[in-house]
This record gives structure tokens, sequence and C-alpha cells, in this order.
């Protein structure tokens, strides 16, 4: 099977793209991914091909370094026809049995939707996040603005224009794909009443195999080991992970901080006795943990809780509330403000430290996550799409 997969520069979002293009290509498929040019390393990792963005689409942090201080180009990566018109070029230079498209990229999923190629979308958001809806609002990245933007393209493709509503714009274009996998339980996505195409595959994480890390304590040390991780990407939160940071060693934890690629351990000062690294592989160290203490993005929460590892949760934005408020109504998390003063904190991580509540709630999402068979199910679909082309390559390697 040939699969083109299309994903961007978003953090957490991109892991799971990246995790199933490795499956898929461990599996004797060619896997095309249309990444940003920074992604090589890790594309050629997977076994893939990487496919460029277009140059005028790479993130460019001069000019600001979150993703937000930079709507544009949040807007034309989201909606915009130059990624879109990317795909297309790639497709019709090379077809693909099987594309599969980040859920946030809606310009995408119009023109793949033109081309007729078989679509999946890749869904890393809770449905709760995406499912807000849709009312009389007009603001920036309402549901009625989303249905614009997309309906303003819908057009340009020839494409008949989506009522919007009842349904929120992503379950709409989920309607009209070939398939939709959520890359988390379907416990805790709690999607009522998802389309019939919708399948819930558990998490599909980037990292694979037996891993390492080069731990800086003895392998006897006592000491609870506490992970903090606030988004791989940037989000203004060096002054949280400094406090985390304090709180936990303060409480007598081993402080592991992860500051991602996109903000150097280097930019802040850290207390004694925290370690700080941009990158260690979760299944190296995740397993080990006490305790994880995050923004609550989806890739973190989910590694976490397969690990078994319960958490705090100091969301900074985006989908990251949402995901912490179900968290907590799991009982495998407890949420805390990133304003919480340095006393909150230290009471905070202490009482998480001594939970056996929490330690059973992550456990038990632990198991929950062992049953998806780490991303076999995610595979299945795929392959289930296009069932005449894995058929032609299994009897090609037969012979």
């Amino acid at each position: 099977m040939d699969v083109l997969i299309v994903t961007w520069q978003g953090g957490g979002a991109s892991q799971p793209a990246l995790g199933l293009g490795r499956l898929l290509a461990s599996r004797g498929h060619r896997v095309r991914i249309l990444a940003p040019a920074s992604f090589a390393g890790r594309v050629k990792a997977a076994g893939c091909i990487l496919r460029h963005h277009p140059p005028e689409l790479e993130f460019d942090p001069s000019a600001g370094r979150m993703f937000e201080d930079q709507q544009g180009h949040a807007i034309e990566t989201v909606f915009g026809h130059r990624l879109a018109d990317a795909a297309a070029a790639e497709l019709a230079a090379d077809s693909a049995d099987v594309v599969v498209v980040d859920g946030l990229l809606r310009g995408v999923l119009c023109r793949t939707g033109a081309l007729g190629t078989p679509t999946v979308v890749l869904t890393h958001m809770l449905h709760r996040h995406h499912g807000r809806p849709v009312d009389d609002s007009t603001g920036k990245w309402s549901q009625r603005w989303q249905y614009a933007h997309v309906n303003r393209l819908r057009r340009e493709l020839g494409l008949i224009a989506l009522r919007a509503g009842p349904d929120p714009l992503h379950t709409a274009l989920v309607r009209r794909a070939a398939a939709s996998i959520v890359v988390m339980t379907r416990e805790f996505d709690d999607w009522p009443d998802p389309p019939p195409n919708v399948t819930h595959v558990g998490p599909v994480f980037e990292e694979h195999g037996a891993v390492g890390w080069d731990s800086p304590w003895q392998a006897d040390d006592p000491r609870p080991l506490v992970v903090i991780s606030m988004s791989t990407m940037y989000m203004r939160q060096e002054e949280v992970l400094r406090r985390v940071a304090e709180a936990s060693v303060q409480v007598g934890g081993r402080a592991l901080v992860l500051t991602g690629m996109e903000l150097a351990p280097e930019e802040i000062a850290w207390p004694v006795g925290a370690i700080a690294r941009r990158y260690v592989p979760h299944r190296a160290v995740l397993t080990e943990a006490a305790l994880v203490i995050s923004h609550a993005g989806m890739g973190t929460l989910m590694a976490a809780f397969a690990a078994g590892a319960p958490s705090i949760c100091m969301p900074l934005g985006r989908d990251q509330q949402r995901n912490a408020q179900r968290a907590e109504e799991l009982g495998a998390a407890v949420t805390v403000s990133p304003d919480a003063s340095p006393a909150e904190l230290r009471a905070q991580v202490s009482a998480a430290l001594r939970s056996t509540e929490l330690v059973a709630a992550a456990h038990a999402m632990a198991r929950s996550i062992e049953r998806h068979q780490n991303g076999a199910e995610a595979v299945a679909v795929i392959e289930g799409i296009a069932p005449h082309a894995v058929t032609t390559r299994s009897s090609e390697e037969a012979a």
C-alpha cells in the first residue's frame, strides 16, 4: 500500500502522525510524510520518506515564538491553499492508496476530498474541544468563523458548501472522509455519538522499541521521580517550569524537566537539584516516574497514563483545559493553576505523591490503553480502506 501522511509543526499533534508512519512502514507499506523540513531526522527514523512543506509555510520563530503570535501563519496552515496545493501536487506526481490528514488541517481535508483520494482524518483532540456548539458567535476561531473559511475553499474547489450546524465543523468533515482514527481511548474521549466511520484506536506513539537514557541519579536513589513537561511547543512556560521544578525538589523529589525542542534548558535558572533536558524519550523515563506534571497536552497525558503514572495538570491554553478536566474526571489527575503560589505547588505535589487513588486510576488508564495494542487498530483501519493494495503487496512479497 502507498500512504501519504500530512502533518505540521504542531508539537504533540505531529507525534501520532510519525508513529503511524513508523507502524505502516514496518509492515512493508511505502509511506510519505508531508511535513516541515525540520522533521527530516524524525521521518527518516520512522522509516518513511519526507516531502517538504512549501518554504513559505515553514514556521519562523523570529516572527514570534508562539504559534498564536503568528495568526496569519496559523490561518494559512489550517485553512489556506498552500499546504492543500502541496498535498494535491504530491498526489498528482505520485498517487497514494490512502492519505492520512491531521484533523486540524481543514484546507488539506477539503482538497483531498475534492480529488477523491480515500482520506483518513487523524483526530488528536477531545470531542469536547472540537465539538463546541455552533452558535451565533462570529469571533476568530469560533465555529461559524471556521465554517466560513472552509466553505470559501470548498466553493473554489467546486464542492458543496457545508451547512453551519448542527454538526461542529470537525464532525462535518469527518462524516465526509473514508474514516477517522482518534488517537486516545474511547473512555477518555467520551464522544457521545461519533459517526460510524470513527474508530478510537488508543494513543499512537512516535517512539518505539527498547530505549534508555543517561540518568544522573543512582539506580537505588529512593526519592520519587517527578517528570515535568510543559509542551514541546513554545508557550511562554519558562517561569512555570522553574517554579514547578523548585517545588518538586523542595518536597523531596528528583525533578527532571523536559523543556522541548523550542526552549533551551539554558534559558532558565534552575533550582539546585533539578535536572533539565530538551528531550528524553517518554518510554525511557515515564515508567520510572512517580508523578508527571504537565500542561495537559494530549500526547503527554496519554504517555503518562500508558506508563501508569498519575498527573498534575497545569493547562497553559489551547485544548489543555478540557484535557485536564477529563483526566480529573477519571480520577487520574488533579488540576492546578499555572499561577499557583510556591506554597500551593509544594502542597499539591506532596499530596499527589502520596495519593493511592491517583495511582490506582492511572493504572486503570494504562490497562485501557494496553487493550489497543500499540497502534495495531490504527493500522487495521487504514489497511481496511485499500484491501486490494494490501493483498497485492502481500502476494508480491510471498512470490
